[in-house]
Parts: structure tokens; C-alpha cells; sequence
């Protein structure tokens, strides 16, 4: 869902209001302001800056953390110095990207920032995320601190006074998608008329968006078939969506045959600025529901209808709006993410997870901050409790800071059970931290420990559990390992070709000239006998080792007995004789480049090879009979060196 900026004005008020430093202290033993201290990051001195969204659901996270982080942690909070924005502002604010540019480039998002926090990040920031863990932010994207028990849903919403007087009646259970079906029930008594409820109160269709998209109307089309429910636009010569009156989309299910004006069969399902109008389109076709769509002109008219008329409208959770008045949605078939993907809507829309983000230098300084973070969290009827709480206090005209006021009786009502443990201890570390003692050392016991400290690189987190439970400590990586970023539960194995000598090792090395390592995971390279040497650094077999320039390797194996190796297949008198040498001096008259192998030594004008072997010098001649037989010729035309000749 899109969080649309017409909810702005009922909800900026009160977020500057409820995140203001309020002197009043909410839970047992709080710190107050006057030892609170601020985080030091990167040099710098600062409160930690908790960014809310604009709705009152992210609102009562953002006061959730500041309450914790202020009376239980000890830090100073204060709220974002913008305006409330949604949820992909508040994360690319956690990012440390300037909103006040409009470019990537611009934003010159992965710095420091200064915005830290935000508890309630919906899938409309899906697009942000992407693109700042993929390459605008790089290894400096937010830190995720889990997702939240309570999640974002969007859907069509029946009042009582419709679902509970239709099930009284007669049985029909309104609030299941297949009870709509126009076959076999009829809901419009249970609902107003559509000619009652004047034209003025919604939008044109001339004038909107998703009524006028002429891409989305052909695809309306081709998936139903709905030839009826489109037109063409006289001016364009496009097809769009047909309105009676240019208000109501009439569903097949409820149109007159006998009176293409008569709506007194449908149902009136209001939407405001284009809000899942296509989804709905889709599902009352599909499904014969006998629905008429339409558009608030407003967002007061969107408010304030569905408190004066029957109807169905779209709606979200969770939202304050209608939170105390028991709206409940239609339930659809499970949500089919292949089919959504491809633009077919039927099924459900998918429920959100929301999720929590740290910037990456606050979580990386303060793991106490991104545990305590991870660990706050509201189940679906707390968070509905909390809204019901809010709203009630609001319609009582209570003065004070409401938001800090339920927050703060929530939390004291769950303190003994679940509350008192979100914030941790200090020698509780956060997987990705290990403990530390008063000088910031790692140290491997909480006997010796006062705090916890960020895995550098060169160590991983590995957890320990003792009588106090389970903490972690900051273990170096063994010889032959690496880590090379920090925060890791894990160290990485060094490969094939490469080594570390050292416990706490950050990379590895690549094996030296003159040595391999064919095994991953160890401390050193093995040498290539001597002479020989390697083309490259990184080596990964003994095949790899070469005998220098000016020698070359006999086929005679000088470590089995002068046994030929494997792939020698020239008549064995041609060879040089056995020797413990690994590498033999190249003949007078004859070159040797590096690598340089008897194995390579093509063995008649018809064998060919890729590899190097001795060959003759320019004016000299040898033969395939006797390849390493030197004899001068009296000019390079009559033997031009290079290959062995008949």
C-alpha cells in the first residue's frame, strides 16, 4: 500500500507533540534526562534520531523505542528535524541519504547521516531497499532489526451494520467472498441505494487516473472479457473504464440488460485516489459480485461516508480511522504471488511484513540499541488495543502527550512478562558482538566483561552460553581462515591457491611464486621442488610448478625411480638420461623458456604441440630422432631454429 500524503494533516501534529523530550518518567527504575547521555559516532556527539512515519501505528513504535532507549538504555532520543514522511523516506533517512535532493547521485546516500532509526517500514519502500543494499549505499544500508508480530493489510471493509444484520436475517455470511456470487444471493438490501448518495461526494472518472489509463483498461479486458464494462474515449480514440454518470463502474453481476442506467442492484464500494481500484475491478468481474465502484472526492468525503451510509469501502490495518467502530474485512482466496506478478489480482492482496531498520554505524557502535531495537515488538491485538486506546482519548478530548501516554501503559502492563527483557544486559551480546571489558578488549567470559563490542574484522561472533544465558564473545579466525568484514557469525575458509599464517587474519594470501596449496583452509603453501618456479602467484596444484628459463623438466621422473611420467609417449630412447634433478640445463644451441618440458616434445613431423619444450637457436639443427642432439648449421636459412626438423 501507498501511505498517501492527504492523511498528513491528522496525523504531523501529534507527531511532533508525542516525540518531543517529554520530563515525565514511564518505567521502573528509569534514567532520567539528566544522566541520559548521547552516542558518539564516527568523532561526533549526538542523540540517537529516531525517524517516525506519519501514521499512528509507526508513531507508537518510534515512542516505544524512545521510551526503552531513553529510561532503560540511558541515551538521549529526539525525532527527525523533516517532516514525517512514509516508510521509504524513513528508511532512506536511516540511510544516511539527503532527502532534499531528488537524485541518486545527489542523495549521496551509505554516509554517516545523522538520522538513526525507524520502526515501521512497509513493502512500499520495497523499490528504496533495493536499490540502496544493491549499489547506492553498499555496505552502509540500514541494518534490518526484524520484522514486527502485527502486519500491514489492505482489503474491502463491511460494517456492522451490513454484516451482522445480513447474518440475522438471512444466514448470508457478508464477509466471505463467495456469499457475493449474484446466482445464487442478493446482498443490496443490506446496503444503500446508489442513487441515494449524492454524485458529488465522489470523483469523475473523466478525471482520474485509473479509470482513464488506457493500459490498464485493455488489460481489464483481455483478462475478463468485459467488453461492456469499457468504452472509448471520444477525445482520444482509447479505450477506458465506463461510468454511469461518470462516478460508478457498474459490475457485470449488477447491470440492467433492459436499463444501462439502473444501479439499483449494486452494491456501492467506495476507494479514494486510485486505492486498489484495478484489484477490485478484477475481483467483483471475476467473482459476480454485484458491486458498483467509485472514488471519494475527498479525503473527508473518504472519512466521514462510511459513517453515514451503507456501503463497503477499502481500508488498511493498522490505521486509527475506523479502528474503534468494528469494520472487518471480505476474505478472499489466499494471496497467489505468480499471479499478482503478472498483474492478475483475484486472489487477496498479500499481507505485509513491517519491518525495523538502524542505520549502520549506530548498530555497528551500540549493539545494545540494535537489541533492544530487534526486540520490541507488538502482536496484531496489542497493536489493535493501542489504536483503540489512542482513539478513545482523543475522542475524550484528553490533553498531554497521548502517544507517550498509551505507549507507557502498554509497556508497564507487559513489563513483568515479555517488556523488562527487550532492553538487554550489558554483558548480553547481540549475535555479531562479543564481550569487552572496561578498556573496550575482547575478553572470552562475562566474569571479565562490563559490555559488549562489535566483531572487528579478523574475528567472528561465536555464542556462549552460560548460567546467565546465551552472549557471544569475539573469537579470532583460525590460521587458514579470514573475515573481512565485521559483525560475522562466521569465518570464511581460505581457498585453494591461497593461505593465512596468522590466527585473526582479515584475507588471505595468495601462495608465492615457486608454491601451490591445493587444500583450502591452511596456514601455508607448499614449495615446488627446487629449482622450479610458478607463472603466477595463487598456484592450486603441483602441476602448476615449472622448471625456470634455461632448463626444462625431464621426462624421466626424478622423484619414481626414472620412471617416464604419464603423458611422455615419444620412444623412450629419446629422452635424456635419469637424473635427481627436477630440472635439467638447457643444451648449447638450444633455448628453454619458462615451463620448458620434455612432455611437450612433439615426437614426429606429424605430432603438434601447445606447450614449450627445448628447441634449436636460429642455425642450428636437431631432429625428432634425437631432440636434444645439437648440430651447427652454416646459416639460418638451411635451419631456422624454432621446431625440431626430420
Amino acid at each position: 500500500m501507498t501511505r498517501k500524503p492527504a492523511r498528513l494533516a491528522h496525523c504531523v501534529l501529534s507527531v511532533f507533540v508525542i516525540l518531543s523530550a517529554a520530563e515525565a518518567l514511564c518505567l521502573p527504575d528509569a534514567v532520567p534526562a539528566s544522566q541520559r547521555k548521547n552516542v558518539t559516532l564516527e568523532g561526533q556527539s549526538t542523540p540517537i534520531v529516531v525517524c517516525s512515519v506519519y501514521w499512528d501505528s509507526g508513531v507508537l513504535m518510534s515512542e516505544a523505542f524512545r521510551i526503552l532507549t531513553e529510561e532503560a538504555l540511558g541515551y538521549n532520543v529526539v525525532n527527525c528535524d523533516s517532516l514525517p514522511g512514509g516508510s521509504d523516506t524513513a528508511y532512506l533517512n536511516v540511510a544516511g541519504c539527503d532527502m532534499s535532493a531528488s537524485s541518486w547521485e545527489e542523495r549521496d546516500c551509505g554516509r554517516l547521516g545523522n538520522k538513526h532509526v525507524t520502526m515501521e517500514v512497509w513493502v512500499t519502500a520495497a523499490a528504496a531497499i533495493k536499490a540502496c543494499e544493491s549499489s547506492q549505499c553498499g555496505e552502509y544500508a540500514p541494518i534490518l532489526a526484524g520484522g514486527l508480530d502485527y502486519k500491514g493489510s489492505e482489503n474491502i471493509y463491511a460494517w456492522p451494520s451490513s454484516y451482522t444484520t445480513a447474518y440475522q436475517d438471512s444466514g448470508l455470511p457478508l464477509l466471505y467472498y463467495k456469499s457475493w456470487n449474484r446466482t445464487w444471493r442478493d446482498p443490496t438490501p443490506y446496503f444503500d441505494n446508489i442513487n441515494n448518495l449524492p454524485l458529488s461526494n465522489f470523483s469523475k472518472c473523466s478525471a482520474s487516473g485509473p479509470t482513464n489509463d488506457p493500459v490498464k483498461t485493455q488489460f481489464y479486458l483481455d483478462l475478463t472479457g468485459d467488453i461492456e464494462g469499457t468504452e472509448l474515449d471520444p477525445a482520444t480514440g482509447e479505450r477506458r473504464i465506463k461510468c454511469l454518470n461518470d462516478v460508478w463502474f457498474l459490475g457485470p453481476a449488477c447491470r440492467n440488460p433492459a436499463d444501462p442506467n439502473d444501479a439499483s442492484r449494486c452494491v456501492p464500494l467506495m476507494t479514494y485516489g486510485g486505492w486498489q481500484y484495478d484489484n477490485f475491478q478484477q475481483k467483483v468481474t471475476h467473482f459476480n459480485m454485484p458491486i458498483a465502484i467509485a472514488q471519494a472526492a475527498s479525503w473527508g468525503q473518504y472519512t466521514t461516508i462510511p459513517r453515514r451510509a451503507r456501503i463497503l469501502h477499502y481500508y488498511w490495518s493498522p490505521e486509527i480511522l475506523f479502528v474503534n467502530d468494528n469494520v472487518k474485512k471480505i476474505v478472499f482466496p489466499p494471496h497467489i504471488e505468480t499471479e499478482w506478478a503478472d498483474g492478475i489480482k483475484i486472489s487477496a492482496i498479500n499481507e505485509n511484513t513491517l519491518f525495523k531498520y538502524v542505520n549502520k554505524f549506530l548498530a555497528e557502535a551500540y549493539p545494545d540499541i540494535l537489541k533492544t531495537t530487534s526486540r520490541i515488538n507488538v502482536a496484531e491485538p496489542e497493536m489493535t488495543a493501542m489504536l483503540q486506546d489512542l482513539s478513545n482519548r482523543k475522542s475524550n478530548n484528553e490533553q498531554g502527550n497521548l502517544h507517550y501516554n498509551v505507549v507507557c501503559d502498554f509497556l508497564m502492563s507487559k513489563w513483568d512478562s515479555t517488556v523488562s527483557r527487550w532492553p538487554p544486559a550489558p554483558t548480553e551480546c547481540l549475535a555479531g558482538t562479543g564481550l569487552a571489558d572496561e578498556n573496550d578488549q575482547y575478553v572470552d567470559s562475562r566474569a571479565l566483561a562490563s559490555s559488549c563490542r562489535w566483531c572487528e574484522p579478523g574475528r567472528y561472533a561465536k555464542s556462549l552460553n552460560d548460567q546467565l544465558g546465551e552472549t557471544y564473545v569475539c573469537e579470532l579466525c583460525k590460521p587458514g581462515e579470514k573475515q573481512g568484514s565485521g559483525g560475522q557469525l562466521a569465518c570464511v575458509a581460505c581457498g585453494p591457491g591461497s593461505f593465512s599464517w596468522r590466527a585473526g587474519a582479515s584475507q588471505c594470501d595468495l601462495c608465492r611464486l615457486g608454491s601451490y596449496q591445493p587444500s583450502p583452509a591452511q596456514p601455508s603453501c607448499k614449495q615446488c621442488p627446487a629449482p622450479m618456479t610458478t607463472w603466477n602467484q595463487g598456484s592450486k596444484q603441483a602441476e602448476d610448478c615449472l622448471c625456470p628459463e634455461g632448463s626444462y623438466r625431464p621426462c624421466r621422473d626424478a622423484t619414481n625411480q626414472s620412471q617416464l611420467r604419464y603423458g611422455c609417449a615419444c620412444d623412450p630412447s629419446v629422452y635424456s638420461a635419469y637424473s635427481r634433478q627436477m630440472c635439467h640445463t638447457c643444451p648449447d644451441g638450444m633455448k628453454c623458456e619458462v615451463g620448458s618440458d620434455e612432455i611437450n616434445t612433439p615426437c614426429s613431423g606429424s605430432s603438434t604441440s601447445s606447450g614449450a619444450y627445448p628447441k634449436p637457436l636460429p642455425s642450428h639443427y636437431v631432429s625428432y630422432a634425437a631432440p636434444l642432439s645439437v648440430f651447427k648449421c652454416k646459416n639460418s636459412i638451411a635451419c631456422p631454429g624454432n621446431a625440431l626438423q626430420a
